[in-house]
C-alpha cells in the first residue's frame, strides 16, 4: 500500500495545486486587472500549467514513496477526496438551488470557482489534524470505498446513456448525473471506511 498511498496523494496533491493556481490566475485577470484572459496568454498558461504539474505530481510522487514514514499520505489522501468532493458539491448544488427559487440573476454563481482556493487549506488541516493513528479513519477502507463508488457510479450512467440512446459525451454530466456520482461516493466511502475499521477491531 505505501506505493498507491504515495501515488495518490501525489495526484491529490497535484490536483489541487493546479485548480488553486489556475484559479489564482484566474482571479488576477479578472479582479487586479478587471480583465479577462486574451486568448493567447490564457492559453499559454493553460498548456504550461498541464505541462508543469504531472511532472511535478510525479517528482512528488517519488519524494512521497521514499520519505513514506515521514510524510502524512493519510491525512492528504481523505482531506484531498474529502475537498475535492465537497467543492464539486457546492459547486453543483448551489447554481441549481439559486436558479430553481428564481435568484439566479441576482447571486452571481461564477464567483464559485474561486473556491478551488480552499482545497490548499484542506489540503494544511488533512496533513496538520488526520494522522493514521487516528481511530476514526481507515484511509485503506475510505480510498477503496471511494474511488470504486466513483467506478461504478460513471459505468452505470454511462450506461443508462446508452440505453436511451443519450450517449453524447462520456464526460459531461448533467446535474442529476453528477448528483448520482457524488452520493455514490459519499455513501462508498462511509461504508468503505467502516468496513475497514471493522476488520482491524
Amino acid at each position: 500500500m505505501r506505493f498507491i498511498h504515495a501515488f495518490t496523494a501525489a495526484i491529490l496533491t497535484g490536483i489541487i495545486g493546479f485548480l488553486a493556481t489556475m484559479t489564482c490566475v484566474g482571479m488576477y485577470f479578472e479582479i487586479l486587472t478587471n480583465a479577462t484572459y486574451e486568448f493567447p496568454d490564457g492559453l499559454f498558461i493553460l498548456f504550461t500549467a498541464l505541462l508543469v504539474f504531472p511532472i511535478l505530481t510525479i517528482i512528488l510522487a517519488v519524494f512521497f514513496f521514499i520519505k513514506y514514514n515521514r510524510i502524512n499520505t493519510t491525512g492528504i489522501i481523505f482531506a484531498g477526496i474529502t475537498g475535492l468532493w465537497l467543492i464539486r458539491a457546492i459547486k453543483e448544488i448551489v447554481p441549481w438551488m439559486s436558479y430553481s427559487n428564481g435568484i439566479g440573476d441576482i447571486f452571481n454563481t461564477s464567483y464559485l470557482s474561486y473556491l478551488n482556493i480552499l482545497l490548499v487549506l484542506f489540503w494544511i488541516l488533512g496533513y496538520l489534524f488526520v494522522h493514521p493513528t487516528s481511530r476514526w479513519i481507515h484511509i485503506n477502507g475510505f480510498l477503496l470505498g471511494a474511488f470504486s463508488s466513483l467506478v461504478l457510479s460513471y459505468v452505470v450512467v454511462i450506461i443508462l446513456r446508452g440505453l436511451n440512446n443519450s450517449l453524447t459525451s462520456f464526460f459531461h454530466f448533467d446535474f442529476q448525473e453528477t448528483l448520482f456520482v457524488l452520493l455514490c461516493i459519499f455513501a462508498g466511502a462511509i461504508i468503505g471506511n467502516w468496513i475497514g475499521k471493522r476488520k482491524t477491531e
